[in-house]
C-alpha cells in the first residue's frame, strides 16, 4: 500500500514538473513570437523612413543643381554687360544643343564674346535638365527638358512697370518640373502660398504651344504680345499680388502654361 502510494506521488511530482516546463517552453515561444513581430516593425519602419528620407535628400540636390546652374548664367551675363559691352539685345543663347533657335542678329558678328554658351563669351556649358527633376507626363510638350530664356514676360513691380518694350524682363525658365521639386525651390525662394501649396501665376507667364515668340532672340515684344507673372488672385490660394517684385520662384502654370505644370523662373535681366 506504502509502495502504491509513493509510486502515485512520484507519477504526480513527475507530471507536474513536466506541465511546468511545458508551460516554460510555450511562454519563451510566445515571447520569441512577440519580438519577432516588433522587430520586423521595426525594420519596415526604418526601411520605409529611410527611403522617405533618401527621396527628400534628392529633390535637396536636384533643387541645389538647378540653383545654382540658373546663378552661373546670372552671373556671365552680367560679366558679359559689365565686361564686354554687350547689351540686353545683344545677349544671345545660341548653342550647339538649340541650333538656331536663340539665334540673335543683334549680336556682334565678329566674335561670339556676348553669347553666354561660348568660351569666347560666357563660358557656360549648355546643360539639358535631368529626366529625374522632370514630370514625364509633359514629355511631348514644347521646352520640356530643357531651359528656356524668354524676354517676352514682364514681372509686375520689379523695374519699369509699363506696358511698353522696357517692361519685359530677361527670364531663365526650367520648364515642366515635378511637383516636389518645384514645393522644394519655392520654399527656398518665393515660399508656399498662404495654404501650403505651391503658388499659381494668373493666366499668361508663357507660351507653351508650338509657337516660337518665348524664345529670346535679342527683342522684347510690346506690352500686346507679350505676358506677365502675377499671382492668380484674391479669390485663389495665391494672392494677385504674390509675385511683385520677385526675381525668382517656383510657380504652378494656370492657362499658358497649363494648370498642373510646374516651373522655376530666374530673372537675369530686370528692366
Amino acid at each position: 500500500m506504502t509502495r502504491r502510494i509513493m509510486i502515485d506521488y512520484e507519477y504526480k511530482y513527475c507530471m507536474n514538473r513536466y506541465s511546468k516546463s511545458d508551460g516554460n517552453v510555450l511562454f519563451l515561444i510566445l515571447i520569441a513570437v512577440v519580438l519577432f513581430a516588433a522587430l520586423s516593425y521595426a525594420v519596415t519602419t526604418s526601411t520605409r523612413q529611410g527611403g522617405e528620407d533618401t527621396e527628400k535628400e534628392n529633390i535637396k540636390l536636384q533643387a541645389s543643381e538647378l540653383f545654382q546652374y540658373a546663378t552661373m548664367i546670372d552671373t556671365a551675363v552680367t560679366r558679359l554687360k559689365l565686361f564686354k559691352g554687350c547689351s540686353d539685345e545683344n545677349l544671345s543663347f545660341e548653342s550647339a544643343q538649340t541650333g538656331t533657335l536663340y539665334e540673335n542678329t543683334n549680336n556682334p558678328a565678329v566674335d561670339e564674346r556676348c553669347h553666354i554658351f561660348s568660351s569666347q563669351g560666357g563660358g557656360v556649358s549648355y546643360k539639358s535638365l535631368n529626366e529625374a527633376m522632370l514630370d514625364s507626363s509633359n514629355s511631348s510638350s514644347k521646352y520640356y527638358g530643357d531651359p528656356l530664356f524668354t524676354g517676352s514676360t514682364r514681372v509686375h513691380r520689379l523695374g519699369t512697370d509699363s506696358n511698353g518694350v522696357n517692361s519685359k524682363e530677361l527670364i531663365l525658365v526650367f520648364p515642366y518640373l515635378t511637383e516636389a521639386l518645384c514645393a522644394e525651390m519655392a520654399r527656398e525662394t518665393t515660399g508656399l502660398n498662404p495654404a501650403g501649396g505651391i503658388p499659381r501665376d494668373n493666366n499668361i507667364f508663357f507660351d507653351h504651344r508650338n509657337s516660337s515668340n518665348s524664345y529670346y532672340t535679342g527683342t522684347f515684344p510690346s506690352f500686346g504680345g507679350g505676358f506677365e507673372l502675377r499671382g492668380e488672385g484674391s479669390s485663389s490660394d495665391t494672392p494677385h499680388d504674390f509675385f511683385f517684385g520677385v526675381e525668382r520662384g517656383c510657380i504652378e502654370g494656370k492657362s499658358l502654361p497649363p494648370q498642373g505644370t510646374y516651373h522655376y523662373f530666374h530673372v537675369l535681366v530686370v528692366r
